[in-house]
This record gives C-alpha cells, sequence and structure tokens, in this order.
C-alpha cells in the first residue's frame, strides 16, 4: 500500500516509491527510491527542502505496514463495507450502472469504440498544437459514445482501458478520465446529459499541455524547478482558451483549471482550498490520480489499482475530498474488470464485473486451475458461491494469464 507522508514523520525502514514524471511529481516530493536507512538521511531530506514523500508500506518494514493499517485490501475493505460513509447524501439508492448487456456482446464494441476514440484524440490535439484550432464536436462525439458504452456495460470499456498497451499515454489518458469521469457522476445518481457534461471536462481536462514543451510531457526524470513552474501552467492555459468555447458548459472548464487543485490548498494553479473548489474539478483531480498511476507507461509499469485506491483513500486527508474519494472507491471496487486474483481455492481468475452491491465479490472468469495449470475458461460468481473469496490481486501476467487475450476468447461467440 503507498501511502504520502510529511517528511518530518518519515522512519528509518520505510521503503519510499519513485514518483518522478508522475502526476505526483513535485519539486517538494523526495522520490529517490529505497530503504531509509538512517535518521541522518531524514535529515538530510528535510534540508533539502522536501516536504513529503510516498512510502511503499509492502516494501518497508514489516512493523510500519501493520502501524499504518495493514495492506490496501484490508484497508478498502473497511471502506467499502462501512455501512454509512462519512455522508450518504450522495449515494443513490439503486446501483445506476447496472450492465443493460452481457460483457459477452458489449466487449467487441468496446474495443472498436476505444481504438476510435484514441485516434480521433490523437488528431484532435495534434490539430489543436499545430493550428491553434479545437474540434470540440469530434470530441464531443468520443464522448457520447463513450457514455453510451457505459450505461450498457460499464465493465466492457474499463477492461479495455487498461488491458491494452498504451502507446501513448497522453491521447489514452485523455479518454480514460472522460469514461471514469462519466462512470463516477453516473454512480453518483446523475443522469445522462450531466455525465456527457462530466466527461466533456474529463476529456479536455489536460489540454494546456498541448501547448507545453513536448519534452515536459515525455519526461520519465524528475523535472527541474524550472520545468515543473512550466508545467503548472497547463491548467491555467487550458482554461483560457476553452473560455472561448461557448457550448461548453462551465463545470467542464473548470475541470481542466482545478483539477490539480488540492483540498488542503497546497494545490495549482490558484492554491483554492476546500469549497473554493468546485465538485467535478474535485472528482477530476482523483479521477486524474487514479488513471495515470493504474496505466501503464513506456517507463514505468502500472501500479495496481487496488494500491491506487489505498493511496487516493490516504491522500483524502489532505490532498482530495474525503467523501468523494470514498464514494470513488465504492464505485471502483477493489477489483476493476480486467484485474488477476487468486481465489481462496488457489485458482486464478480475471474479474469480468464488479458489484456495487457486493465490492469484494465480483463475477470471475477462472482460467487456471489450483496447482495455476491452464483450464477451461469458467464463470463464478462470488456473491453467490458463499465461501469461495478473492485471496490476491495479481500482477498483469502472472501466471502467464493476460486478460486482454482471455476476455476476447471468452467472449468470441
Amino acid at each position: 500500500m503507498f501511502r504520502k507522508f510529511a517528511v518530518r514523520d518519515l522512519r528509518p525502514g520505510m521503503y519510499i516509491a519513485d514518483t518522478a514524471g508522475s502526476v505526483l511529481d513535485s519539486p517538494f516530493i523526495y522520490s529517490a527510491e529505497g530503504f531509509i536507512e538512517t535518521n541522518e538521511k531524514i535529515k538530510e531530506i528535510a534540508g533539502q527542502g522536501f516536504r513529503e514523500a510516498v512510502v511503499d508500506l509492502d516494501r518497508s518494514d514489516k512493523e510500519w505496514a501493520a502501524l499504518y493499517g495493514g495492506s490496501a485490501e484490508q484497508l478498502l475493505a473497511s471502506v467499502i463495507e462501512q455501512k454509512t460513509l462519512s455522508s450518504s447524501r450522495l449515494q443513490p439508492q439503486s446501483d445506476p450502472l447496472e450492465p443493460q448487456v452481457e460483457l459477452k456482446a458489449e466487449l467487441p464494441r468496446a474495443a472498436a469504440l476505444y481504438n476510435h476514440a484514441l485516434k480521433t484524440t490523437q488528431r484532435i490535439m495534434q490539430d489543436f498544437k499545430n493550428n491553434g484550432e479545437l474540434d470540440v464536436e469530434a470530441g464531443s462525439v468520443v464522448v457520447k459514445g463513450v457514455v453510451s458504452s457505459i450505461l450498457r456495460n460499464m465493465n466492457a470499456l474499463q477492461a479495455i482501458s487498461k488491458l491494452r498497451t498504451q502507446d501513448d499515454y497522453t491521447f489514452s489518458h485523455c479518454v480514460n478520465v472522460s469514461m471514469l469521469t462519466a462512470m463516477f457522476i453516473r454512480h453518483l445518481g446523475h443522469d445522462d446529459n450531466t455525465m456527457f457534461e462530466a466527461g466533456m471536462g474529463g476529456f479536455f481536462h489536460d489540454l494546456g499541455k498541448a501547448q507545453l514543451p513536448a519534452k515536459l510531457l515525455t519526461a520519465s526524470r524528475r523535472l527541474t524547478s524550472e520545468e515543473f513552474a512550466t508545467m503548472r501552467d497547463h491548467p491555467k492555459l487550458g482554461y483560457d482558451y476553452l473560455t472561448q468555447v461557448p457550448e461548453l458548459p462551465e463545470a467542464a472548464r473548470l475541470a481542466a483549471l482545478e483539477h490539480h487543485e488540492r483540498v488542503d490548498g497546497t494545490g495549482y494553479p490558484d492554491a483554492k482550498h476546500g469549497e473554493h473548489i468546485s465538485m467535478l474539478g474535485k472528482i477530476v483531480s482523483i479521477v486524474d490520480v487514479y488513471d495515470a498511476l493504474s496505466s501503464r507507461r513506456a517507463y514505468k509499469d502500472a501500479i495496481l489499482p487496488h494500491r491506487v485506491l489505498g493511496l487516493l483513500y490516504g491522500m483524502s486527508a489532505r490532498d482530495l475530498d474525503t467523501e468523494l474519494t470514498e464514494h470513488f472507491i465504492r464505485c471502483m471496487g477493489i477489483y476493476p474488470a480486467g484485474s488477476i486474483v487468486k481465489l481462496s481455492t488457489s485458482e486464478i481468475a480475471v474479474v469480468t464485473q464488479i458489484s456495487h452491491t457486493a465490492p469484494l465479490q465480483p463475477k470471475v472468469l477462472i482460467v487456471r486451475d489450483a496447482l495455476a495449470s491452464p483450464t477451461a475458461p469458467r464463470g463464478l460468481d462470488l456473491a453467490a458461491s458463499g465461501d469461495i473469496s478473492i485471496v490476491a490481486c495479481l500482477e498483469h501476467g502472472a501466471f502467464g494469464v493476460y486478460p486482454e487475450r482471455v476476455l476476447k476468447i471468452a467472449t468470441t461467440p
């Protein structure tokens, strides 16, 4: 499990995670990966001006993992299983994301939609970068397709977005943030039109990056202070252009402006805090971090979704809205569609459908037997199985299991 610590709270035996080149990168976050061995090292880190660090508790000495909440699964389970969250005013009485069609029917359609969305997004952003003209209509077509797929079966598009090889993160991130924002808004009980407007905000949230030097966007290293200052301009650049787009609602424009703001006032560009940040701005800030860290990059492996959700929950104490973060965790479930999991029977399976009423018990497709040998795919609803549960979430490719291949075969007529 990942957790942010103030430098003053670091201790020997903690393992620092490398956040360079990620959405968490900052001149004030120490990210030299490895163990902290001495108190002198902590003093050295503080003396260099760093304020925070992200600690990987799973790789730290066991005493720290035990002290700060155990595994990510345990932490998320405690959040999800609460009968009452910090507030229930946002929670709908029924599941607005209940699938209307089977995964088998929607998956091929979602795959074609996602591929087309990536190509369209690349053209939109490159045209904007080259000539300053933004094809909002083409973007709206992408978002309408995303919303329609979510309403049919959210699991299909969600699985496709995480299982493909990300050739260009910049474009896939626009589509993914649009998808996850619209999905989350629906989970909160909003109508189709609000889903679309939120999806547009997610789609164009990083528009300002198209006006930045390409080397900043592809850097896998820590940015210099000067480079980071330039990077901090992108929310304002995007917002200023979107104010010239009358067909875009103000909420969508604010998503571009506020997605790097933090509720404790430490974000940018305006250091807004608390209720001064719009609801969609708060939502896109959560989604932005989630997708950035759970996506595979050319220079960095994806972090397993449940570990990212654990980090988000830890960030909700200061950086992110606590109530919305808790609801986002409930929306995503601990094991999103496409996750590889080990069952209490020792069998290996791929998650095919999450359950918002029983988030710890999704539907799965068993593809390896108890000895990890290939077996004929067999569907299982854990919520109905009684005594079978998930005991671990595994890395992509574990035991030779690649969900994109498994799901394609399993859903072929």
